[in-house]
This record gives C-alpha cells, sequence and structure tokens, in this order.
C-alpha cells in the first residue's frame, strides 16, 4: 500500500468534501481516503498495482472538482506559499464581487423603501424604485456574483447530491422569478 496526497479545487462546503471523498472509495485499488475541506486535500492509502494517482486525479476531475498529485517535497513547499496568499486571483475577483454586489444592493434596498414601508420619501428619487430599473440592477447581482453557486449546484447535480451551492441556487432563483 502507498499514501499520496491530491490538492484539491473547487470545493465550497463540506459536502462537495463528502463528494470527492465518494468518489476516490469507489476507485478500485483506493483502500482508504480521507478529503480534508480547510486545506483542500486528500490523504489516500491505495495499491499501486491496482490504480494511480492520475487516474485518482482524472475521477475527481470527471466529479467536476480539480486534483492534483503533490510530492512530500511540494506539498511543504506549497504550505508556505499558502499560508502567505491561498489564491490572490481567486481572492482579488471575489473582492470585486463583493464590492460590485454591495454597492448594487446598497441601491436596491434604499430604492425600494418607498414600496417597502408604504411611506413616501421624498429624498429618494422615483425612479431609484421603477420595477425596471431595479430588475435591470439585480440581473448582474444574481447571475455574475452568484456565478459560483450556480456552478458548485450543477456539480453537485451530475453527483445526484445537494450542497450549499444548490440550496443557494435553488433560493436566490426562486426570489428572482417572482420579479
Amino acid at each position: 500500500m502507498q499514501t499520496v496526497t491530491l490538492k484539491l479545487d473547487g470545493m465550497s462546503c463540506a459536502a462537495c468534501a463528502n463528494s470527492i471523498e465518494k468518489v476516490l472509495k469507489n476507485l478500485p485499488g483506493v483502500e482508504d481516503c480521507r478529503v480534508n475541506f480547510g486545506i483542500e486535500q486528500a490523504t489516500v492509502h491505495y495499491n499501486p498495482t491496482q490504480i494511480q494517482p492520475a487516474t485518482m486525479a482524472a475521477s475527481i476531475d470527471a466529479a467536476g472538482y480539480g486534483a492534483e498529485a503533490q510530492d512530500d517535497q511540494d506539498w511543504y513547499m506549497l504550505t508556505d506559499d499558502y499560508s502567505q496568499s491561498p489564491h490572490p486571483t481567486q481572492s482579488k475577483q471575489l473582492q470585486l464581487k463583493v464590492f460590485v454586489g454591495s454597492v448594487i444592493s446598497l441601491l436596491l434596498i434604499v430604492g425600494s423603501l418607498p414600496m417597502m414601508t408604504g411611506v413616501p420619501m421624498a429624498w429618494i428619487p422615483a425612479w431609484a424604485h421603477h420595477p425596471i430599473l431595479q430588475l435591470i440592477l439585480t440581473i448582474p447581482v444574481q447571475f455574475w456574483c452568484g456565478y459560483s453557486f450556480y456552478g458548485g449546484a450543477l456539480k453537485a447535480l451530475k453527483q445526484r447530491t445537494a450542497t450549499m451551492d444548490t440550496l443557494i441556487a435553488l433560493g436566490t432563483s426562486a426570489v428572482f422569478s417572482i420579479l
């Protein structure tokens, strides 16, 4: 028996980690595996005569997640960089989405105050609570800021399971359809 550490990508919740663990445990030659969502890695004990790490990574990729086998040396080098800045590109994109989504959401909340409270507010212009404008402002928040939730929900659908992404995508889509 040998042990390999797989660096994982694309998980958004513990249910995703369980899905990856289930995929790995169903592979022939895999004796045991543990998926750690927090550090995005899987430790797999396997029989090298029956399966190779590349096959495990391909199975995880087919499930909609990313995987890459790590040497011991690569893993130690990765932890130093990983603790400093986990995903700089993803982090900047997320910050931009949070900023844009927050600004638009604030505009939507302020613009809809007269309709929600039933009290006329002279300081809010009438065009700010026009339904078409609010629909147009809602679209980027729903589909651009929430794109990762839809992607995660599709991954879960492929695995015939439900994750937190599924819950968020269904809930926000239901509310959006009411508009």
